[in-house]
């Protein structure tokens, strides 16, 4: 549990050091030198680089790295065009709110034969369980006595089987999706309806960023700490009402093999 803990801790001190610590870095020591509205546009170029590596590391694109290269390319063109500082200053607002929409959108049940939705934390789950072994097991017809052997990929096992872990995802989705509004509507009214200046919203912004990172980030590895638990209790007891049973024909197969002479 500990080396969990360790390595989430590890992933998120990289990604606030990216997302926040080095942007800051850039924009303190180049506004002065290039002006505001270039400072911001680049101080934003090591998140999208960090999001980009991931895509490398990991052979695989999430939406929501896609979102923040929209967000940031497009805010990028338009400030540089304009010269308007709120729009580079909107930009962590405009991904909050789009990744909180896909959050939001993500609870709507809906299921025809062609899409079933499921809340985003599970689908973030099923690429983090792709190289999990498959759960097994095996079944007894009552009536003739053969055997029959299941298997299903650990992602779908642990959402058809588990109600509590159906509930986890439900939940921490919801929350994620509020969490995300909310930033959108105080970072919206700092920008819009205050006189702060520039240098003051890039600070307070920072700390919005920090805190709900951390704190989000934090409350989701501690959740899912507990979670990891009764997923392994869970399992064992499935394990042990369904265990994996051999045919007739193949135990008595095994069963002469071992009576065998030895050659």
């Amino acid at each position: 549990m500990l080396s969990f803990f360790w390595g989430q801790f590890k992933v998120l001190s990289v990604t606030l050091f990216f997302d926040v610590g080095l942007p800051l870095i850039i924009y303190y020591t180049t506004k002065d030198k290039i002006g505001y509205v270039t400072s911001l546009v680049v101080s934003g170029i090591p998140p999208l680089l960090f999001v980009i590596y991931k895509f490398w590391r990991d052979r695989k694109v999430d939406i929501i790295g896609c979102i923040f290269i929209v967000a940031f390319v497009g805010s990028g063109v338009l400030t540089l065009i304009t010269g308007d500082v709120r729009i580079a200053l909107f930009r962590e607002a405009a991904v909050d709110i789009l990744i909180g929409a896909i959050f939001f959108v993500t609870l709507i049940p809906i299921k025809t034969k062609w899409l079933t939705m499921q809340p985003l934390v599970y689908l973030i789950t099923v690429q983090m369980t792709s190289e999990a072994p498959p759960m097994e097991w095996s079944t007894r017809d009552e009536t003739t006595g053969e055997v029959e052997h299941h298997s299903q990929p650990m992602h779908i096992w642990l959402w058809e089987q588990l109600p509590f872990y159906r509930r986890f995802c439900y939940i921490l989705t919801a929350l994620w999706a509020f969490i995300m509004a909310a930033d959108f509507v105080i970072k919206a009214v700092i920008i819009l309806a205050t006189n702060l200046s520039v240098d003051q919203i890039v600070m307070v912004n920072s700390i919005l960023q920090i805190v709900i990172t951390a704190g989000m980030t934090s409350g989701t590895m501690v959740a899912a700490g507990f979670l990891h638990r009764k997923i392994h209790l869970a399992s064992k007891e499935f394990k042990e009402k369904y265990p994996l049973l051999k045919d007739p024909e193949e135990a008595v197969g095994e069963s002469a093999e071992e009576l065998a002479p030895p050659s």
